[in-house]
């Protein structure tokens, strides 16, 4: 029984997503980084 619930959990949100605008889907996201490390570090220089 849990099984059945699941697939209808899992569809219905499925079909949410699939029926909101795609402008809801597509905004732009700004993602941010913090470190502790001075600018000229090894890590944060060549590999962040």
């Amino acid at each position: 029984m849990k099984r059945r619930t699941m697939f209808k959990s899992v569809a219905a949100v499925a079909l949410t997503i699939g029926l909101l605008p795609s402008s809801t889907l597509a905004q732009e996201v700004t993602l941010r980084l913090h470190q502790f490390l001075p600018a000229p570090a090894t890590v944060p220089k060549h590999i962040l």
